[in-house]
């Protein structure tokens, strides 16, 4: 694969919470590789509200010009562009000849990740995991979302985690050779074997890279006074149309983040709702990936 002016020539599309921030920072310290700073744009996902590092294409490709002819593959991490309609159509019109790589995990685990992250940024107000799931349907028709959630969308917890749909849209759109999937569960069981096949579909060589730290693991706020605070301060910039990270929210929301080091546990009723509800998405995105997913039924 060679970059063709600096444009981006491979996507890491999503999903959330599925080890994209991980695999982001690897792939950003090897000699051949260009990640984009910032490392979600955001900029395909048009139907999807984000702060976007762009407005036009020519700002986009800016992002890209510190690539050097040493960068063989060049690309960025928006972890909105699986689940979004119009990313990859955007994407494939921008740069026909990308490839793709998907990151996935059981979604009932994304469920509790997205949750908490939503939770830790002041998007979400509801801690309880359950309660949020049950406010779905009333949050649909524009009831009860916080204050400050600027994407509504965000809070439909099951149509995020319905990896099978996404990437059966994905297929529709990519040939199957253009797209590699990666598992959470191996990103974490054999990094090394990982990072070195996602070497090989990007057609890099091996820099021998053998630490595998995790990054943007699932935690939570000691105090959610001062997350909603922040929440306000970031709405007020978001509003103001300013971009620029002053550094400050950040240093005080890493203060204020303790990590949850214990899976969620879910009561049985609520447990069997969430299978019920993914059962048939699990069977698509195995049928789609040919990879056995019948234990994520099993938890």
């Amino acid at each position: 694969m060679k970059s063709i002016s600096k444009s981006p020539n491979f996507f890491i599309i999503g999903a959330p919470k599925c080890g994209t921030t991980s695999l982001s920072f690897w792939l950003s310290s090897h000699p051949n590789i260009f990640m984009s700073q910032p490392k979600e744009p955001y900029f395909f996902s048009e139907d999807i509200h984000s702060i976007r590092a762009a407005n036009s294409l020519d700002e986009y490709l800016k992002l890209f010009q510190e690539a050097t002819d040493n960068h063989v593959a060049i690309g960025e991490a928006s972890t909105t562009y699986l689940r979004s309609f119009t990313a990859v159509p955007n994407i494939l019109e921008a740069f026909p000849q990308s490839v793709f790589i998907v990151c996935l995990r059981n979604p009932i685990e994304m469920l509790a990740s997205v949750h908490a992250q939503l939770f830790r940024g002041g998007v979400e107000t509801e801690q309880s995991i359950e309660k949020a799931w049950q406010l779905q349907v009333l949050r649909s028709r524009g009831q009860q979302i916080p204050a400050f959630c600027p994407e509504p969308k965000e809070l439909q917890y099951g149509k995020a985690c319905l990896l099978g749909q996404q990437v059966k849209r994905l297929l529709d759109k990519v040939p199957r050779d253009r797209i590699l999937f990666v598992f959470l569960e191996d990103l974490r069981s054999n990094p090394r074997q990982e990072y070195l096949k996602i070497l090989s579909f990007l057609n890099t060589v091996d820099d021998g890279r053998q630490d595998f730290c995790a990054m943007n693991q699932r935690s939570e706020p000691k105090f959610q006074f001062i997350t909603r605070i922040l929440g306000t301060l970031n709405h007020m910039k978001n509003s103001l149309g300013i971009k620029k990270a002053f550094g400050l929210g950040a240093v005080i929301g890493k203060v204020n983040t303790q990590r949850i080091t214990k899976p969620e546990k879910y009561n049985q009723e609520f447990l069997a709702d969430l299978q019920e509800y993914f059962n048939d998405d699990i069977k698509t995105l195995s049928n789609l990936t040919n990879r056995d997913l019948s234990e994520w039924l099993l938890i």
